[in-house]
């Protein structure tokens, strides 16, 4: 799980804090890495220069070497709060070259005060649409 921020240039980035969530952690610190990776999300941050490996953090986390081999395997979500809501988006896996693209018609929501239970059911729920 990381956050995402936008640069001055207007692209979205992954940025800080990158964390590992074990599936068999408590709901509760599944909750709080999830708010905790939204409160860090910021608009207009320094872009940077082309030759930063921004995507290396979640590869160290994932235990690869490239982008490719992460790729493989891997089904993406992202979280949105919009309002007291979070949406879980799942996205469907393209490749490398291509990336992952949202799968809007199985977008997932629910309250930011829900009980930490049911977000992460929620979150789990938009992982297992993702394609």
């Amino acid at each position: 799980m990381h956050s995402s921020s936008m640069t001055t240039a207007g692209i979205w980035m992954a940025t800080q804090p990158f964390v590992a969530i074990d599936v068999s952690e408590d709901d509760v610190v599944k909750v709080n890495h999830i708010k905790n990776a939204l409160e860090q999300s910021r608009e207009y941050i320094p872009h940077p220069a082309r030759s930063s490996n921004l995507f290396e953090p979640i590869l160290k986390l994932a235990g690869v070497t490239s982008y490719s081999e992460f790729t493989e395997s891997a089904r993406s979500c992202s979280i949105e709060l919009e309002g007291r809501r979070l949406r879980f988006i799942p996205y469907r896996n393209l490749g490398p070259r291509i990336g992952h693209e949202e799968i809007t018609g199985r977008i997932k929501s629910v309250s930011i005060n829900a009980s930490a239970e049911r977000i992460t059911a929620t979150l789990e729920s938009a992982f297992d649409a993702c394609e």
